[in-house]
Formats: C-alpha cells, structure tokens, sequence
C-alpha cells in the first residue's frame, strides 16, 4: 500500500481506495452485528461505529475532491482571501 497520498492522482487514489475497501471487508466483514457494536469500554467506539466515522468523512470529502480533480471547483469567498503570513 502506498503511504503518501498527497502524491498521487485519481486513478492511484481510487485504487488505494479499491485496496482499502478489500482490506476492510476481509478484517471485518465476517463479524455479526453484535460483534460490530461491540464496545470494550463505554466511552470506546466499536468497530461500527469507526468504520461509521470513516463513511462520513468520505461521503464529506469526495465532491470537493471530485470537483478538484475534474477542474470544477469554483473557490469560496473564503478560499479566494489570502492568508495572513507573520
């Protein structure tokens, strides 16, 4: 698996992902909904629960980053102000 994402382009990306996902169902996709909920402590997560976590994020993260890698991002205001620099 390739360690430095900043790297690479979208078809690497969408093929980590591939790895990622395969990764994912052979760690975890054997466990029943029990053991998915299960917690080792009540202030932990449960593997659901992560994996939950990590659904959100991407599903957050994924159009911008489609629209950056199609070249239709349009910048925010706020993303079109510069930075303050010390």
């Amino acid at each position: 698996m390739i360690q430095d994402f900043t790297t690479l382009t979208v078809p690497q990306l969408l093929a980590e992902t591939d790895v990622l996902a395969r990764d994912a169902q052979a760690t975890f996709g054997h466990l029943n909904a029990a053991q998915l909920n299960w917690k080792p402590a009540p202030e932990s997560w449960s593997v659901a629960q992560c994996l939950d976590h990590l659904l959100t994020g991407n599903r957050e993260m994924l159009p911008p980053m489609a629209a950056a890698a199609s070249g239709t991002h349009k910048a925010s205001f706020w993303e079109s102000v510069p930075c303050c620099r010390a």
